[in-house]
């Protein structure tokens, strides 16, 4: 007579199942966790307003001095919906050298920023003088200010 050997699996399957359901149970969670910054934040024209824009190196590119290739910037940023933190001013001219790090600006309270760019950037005389755009961003609010420069 033939003894068959008996094979023990049965008391690993619980534990085996267990595991494997608590690992995919884990990678579940972690996959469907909302973001934790799910807060939006404002436009930047509510909480920034630019100040006495100003060039003091800028090119006219035509005869008809309608279109101005800007090369620096200076300006004050005037927080005007309340206190912010960690501002930084965007350069209009697409170029990382023209960042400013502002830092944090209590209402009312402004700082100048003064942006340089090597590239520069066109802009057209419309009736109220040459378009700008910059972006701000903060931890309260982000976002493109426009503003029109006055130049000669």
């Amino acid at each position: 007579m033939v003894r068959r050997r008996k094979i023990k699996i049965s008391k690993w399957i619980l534990p085996l199942t267990l595991i494997l359901g608590l690992s995919v149970f884990i990678a579940a969670a972690a996959f469907y966790r909302p973001s934790q910054n799910t807060q939006t934040k404002s436009p930047a024209t509510e909480y920034f307003e630019i100040v006495s824009p100003t060039t003091n190196y800028a090119m006219f590119q035509d005869d008809n001095k309608t279109i101005l290739k800007i090369y620096a910037l200076q300006f004050s940023i005037k927080a005007v919906k309340g206190p912010v933190h960690d501002v930084t001013v965007l350069s209009w001219a697409n170029s990382e050298e023209g960042e400013g790090d502002v830092g944090d600006l209590q209402l009312g309270e402004s700082k100048f920023v003064e942006l340089k760019s090597s590239q520069g950037c066109i802009s057209e005389r419309e009736e109220n003088g040459f378009p700008v755009e910059i972006g701000v961003t903060s931890v309260e609010a982000e976002g493109n200010i426009a503003f029109f420069l006055k130049y000669p």
